[in-house]
């Protein structure tokens, strides 16, 4: 890990250990409301399994066997599994958004020596929330896309895209925030990398004690895996902003030439 991965990886470790309280209660209350909304609208197991066993089959052309009208309420069943689970994304989406948005201005203002609290920095943070939605929903789907393709193009746009909303907060362009996050992301690649592989491997490792969860009721399996990936996100979120503010002046200043 180079010097400079080293330096902020741990100042964001300080900052999470300072303001762990913070961080902990704002993961916690929204895992709860999106463990609810999981539970109210989100697809059951048997749902997805039932989905994955109609792409499955659709893959190996079983359905030409399937009477038509077999087929129709298959098709019936699939589209409204569908649409949960666009549901159940968009809400994670705004959640993800209200976590990003809230935590870096948090760490700004905190950083400038302001005592906030994280009501106050969550209604500051309001009339910026369509934007930061749209940036996220823009850069999972094209990363999700990326890593469908192949590993490799998944890996380079998640570089591209990782302090994106990072800028975001700080110029208020949606255009700029990509060109210049792009750019910062891979110039500053030796210090941005092995904070995307530690998280990737968080990634897992949340995914393996959700496994291990799956037994207890949705609510709390639902809820300890909403916690476990915002603690997580919360960490990269800072690690993101301390990197983002060590070259910022480099790199605008750069921009306004």
């Amino acid at each position: 890990m180079p010097t400079t991965a080293r330096t902020i990886y741990r100042d964001s470790l300080n900052f999470y250990k300072n303001e762990r309280r913070s961080i902990v209660t704002l993961s916690a209350i929204l895992a709860v409301i999106l463990a609810i909304i999981h539970v109210l609208i989100g697809p059951n197991p048997q749902e997805y399994q039932l989905m994955i066993e109609f792409v499955a089959n659709f893959k190996n052309t079983q359905l030409s066997s399937a009477s038509p009208d077999e087929l129709e309420a298959m098709s019936n069943s699939v589209v409204g599994i569908a649409k949960k689970v666009l549901s159940l994304y968009a809400f994670e989406t705004l959640q993800q958004s209200i976590l990003v948005l809230t935590l870096l201005m948090f760490a700004m203002a905190i950083s400038a020596g302001h005592n906030v609290t994280l009501g106050q920095t969550f209604n500051a943070c309001l009339p910026r929330l369509p934007k930061m939605f749209l940036l996220i929903v823009l850069c999972s789907i094209l990363i999700s896309a990326g890593f469908m393709v192949m590993i490799i193009p998944g890996i380079i746009l998640l570089i591209g895209f990782a302090l994106a909303p990072v800028v975001l907060v700080r110029q208020q362009n949606l255009g700029s925030a990509i060109r210049l996050g792009w750019k910062i992301g891979f110039s500053e690649s030796g210090s941005l990398i092995p904070a995307l592989g530690i998280w990737i491997l968080l990634q897992f490792g949340i995914g393996f004690v959700s496994n291990l969860t799956i037994q207890l009721p949705d609510l709390i399996h639902n809820f300890l895996f909403y916690l476990l990936k915002n603690m997580a996100s919360a960490w990269m979120i800072i690690y993101l902003f301390r990197l983002f503010m060590l070259v910022e002046n480099k790199y605008t200043t750069q921009q306004t030439r």
